[in-house]
């Protein structure tokens, strides 16, 4: 098969369909370098390239993941209608109608004829389905008038529910269309400033990468591997662990907290030695290059990760710089 020269591959659309969050935060701090240097006529052309750009992306951006945020926050309540389903009103339901019918007879199989467990061993709709079955077949049944009416209600609230939840979905799959149409229209201005910078520092390519926060187009790399260029390690609640990777003192790192909980780093001569003073505390969607020789002393031969969360999982992602 025929392969394209890898300088014909736009890297920045790559990083985009790898992973929208990393080229958000690759865009952010490359507009940030460029307006370090306001007096410079080179970086000043490139930021006013890109800039309409980026603002159209960081809009679409930001709205994708806002509507992310609302569609999270119902779905837990569908989420939370179905644990209260199994946990207790089911059960609530299923006593009130043995109150009148026992399990064995007909007029209770009419209303739940495969007993509770479809209720909440089913998919979302077809115990939605289940429910609704229970409510027709209970209605002209004067004996159940209560709890015909409280699995009626509380059907409704499931419908309302899921409901709402798809209203979300539908915008959300929107969002996501248009935020990746203007990371690909960024993609190709930041090729295009790739080759000014190239055309600029052609003898001095490293002034390109100060520029451009290439660690973070990386592949990463679980924490098992060796000849990782970048490490990929989740941290579980309210605990600590080593990285898993040897360092000296004139090492650099770049770290970014790539999950949502608060991250301790340090460096120590024991796994159970107690933290020094000089911890790396650093929140979600933080990014530090770490010296080792400014956090270590000599003889530290661990980097030791702390989650802050009792309870939920953290994520962080390390290179060597």
């Amino acid at each position: 098969m025929k392969k394209n020269w890898f300088f014909t591959s736009n890297v920045f659309r790559l990083l985009a369909e790898r992973s929208l969050q990393r080229f958000f935060k690759f865009c952010y701090l490359f507009m940030e370098g460029l307006q370090s240097n306001p007096g410079d006529a080179f970086f000043n052309e490139r930021y006013q390239q890109l800039s309409p750009y980026f603002t159209a992306f960081n809009t679409a951006y930001v709205a994708k993941f806002g509507n992310k945020a609302q569609r999270k926050g119902k779905t837990l309540t569908l989420n939370q209608l179905f644990k209260q389903l199994s946990s207790t009103k089911a059960h609530a339901w299923d006593v009130a109608i043995q109150n009148v019918y026992l399990k064995s007879t007909a007029q209770y199989l009419n209303i739940f004829p495969q007993g509770l467990t479809p209720l909440y061993s089913l998919s979302i709709e077809q115990s939605i389905l289940y429910l609704e079955n229970a409510v027709i077949m209970s209605g002209n049944d004067p004996l159940l008038l209560t709890v015909h009416d409280e699995m009626k209600h509380f059907h409704l609230s499931l419908i309302n529910a899921r409901s709402t939840q798809e209203q979300k979905e539908t915008s959300l799959k929107n969002s996501i269309d248009d935020v990746m149409l203007q990371a690909y229209a960024l993609s190709d201005q930041l090729y295009a400033a790739l080759g000014a910078f190239m055309t600029k520092f052609c003898t001095n390519p490293s002034q390109i990468e100060a520029y451009f926060p290439v660690f973070l187009m990386k592949q990463k790399h679980k924490n098992t591997e060796d000849d990782a260029d970048v490490l990929d390690i989740k941290v579980a609640p309210a605990t600590t662990i080593e990285g898993g990777f040897s360092f000296n003192m004139n090492d650099k790192f770049n770290i970014y907290i790539t999950g949502e909980t608060d991250m301790e780093l340090y460096f120590a001569s024991e796994k159970s030695v107690i933290k020094p003073s000089n911890t790396i505390k650093m929140s979600p969607q933080d990014i530090k290059t770490i010296a080792v020789k400014e956090y270590a002393n000599q003889g530290d031969r661990f980097f030791m990760i702390q989650n802050l969360s009792a309870t939920d999982e953290g994520e962080i992602e390390i290179s060597l710089v």
